[in-house]
């Protein structure tokens, strides 16, 4: 009788492909001299956990470069009005713009003022609706499913509102509501679960905390929207 092969997989749990990769000796070591020291902090974690970890880094890492460099601009100058903001205060925590109403108030309205020299020019008018579906043809017109996708289609087409600041709000609130969402979804979720991946032959256990090299809405939500309207 053949002996079968204690697995660790569970249920709900997938494994993938295997990949077997040449690498110099000296590669090889200073990425075991990594996962050695990320070992001390994580218990069980090994060569191949962080080599799949930093190939996931290295593609998160291109989909960041990939953004608009107005929006890395953007974000450059946002940060450096949030050091500026309070900084009569750098010791003392409660004079932050977190903490202290006086500070969020500026801090937020400076944003603002910070975004007013990159204005572009021209008329502030809403733009045009998203196009509509054309009407159903002659011989389209006896399908249910085409005469109903038409009539929702008219009935829930965006339009955005004439005044932006209604506009803006929406904004704001999709973002925040999608934050949220994305935050109970992630709470909700056993932390001790863990995928199993088959790297050159070996199983390896990975938590999606340890595959994720940059923020998510989940993130910024648990950081910033607790307890807020």
């Amino acid at each position: 009788m053949t002996k079968k092969r204690a697995g660790r997989k569970s249920r709900g749990q997938s494994a993938m492909g295997s990949l077997t990769i040449r690498i110099s000796d000296e590669m090889r070591q200073r990425l075991q001299d990594a996962a050695d020291a990320r070992g001390k902090r994580k218990h069980g974690w090994n060569l191949s956990q962080e080599i799949l970890m930093r190939l996931n880094w290295s593609v998160e890492k291109e989909i960041l470069e990939s953004r608009s460099m107005d929006l890395k601009a953007l974000n450059g100058l946002v940060d450096a009005l949030s050091r500026t903001a309070g900084a009569h205060y750098l010791d003392d925590s409660q004079y932050s713009w977190r903490s202290n109403p006086y500070l969020f108030e500026a801090f937020r309205r400076a944003v603002g003022y910070l975004m007013i020299p990159m204005r572009p020019a021209g008329e502030i008018v809403p733009p045009p609706s998203e196009p509509a579906l054309p009407p159903p043809t002659e011989s389209e017109r006896d399908n249910p499913y085409i005469s109903l996708a038409w009539r929702l289609d008219s009935e829930f087409r965006f339009k955005f509102p004439d005044s932006v600041d209604e506009y803006a709000k929406y904004l704001a609130h999709t973002v925040i509501d999608r934050a949220r969402m994305e935050m109970a979804y992630e709470d909700s979720r056993d932390p001790a679960k863990e995928r199993i991946l088959t790297i050159d032959g070996e199983e390896v256990r990975v938590s999606d905390d340890d595959m994720r090299m940059n923020w998510t809405l989940a993130d910024a939500a648990r950081q910033l929207l607790r307890g807020g309207k």
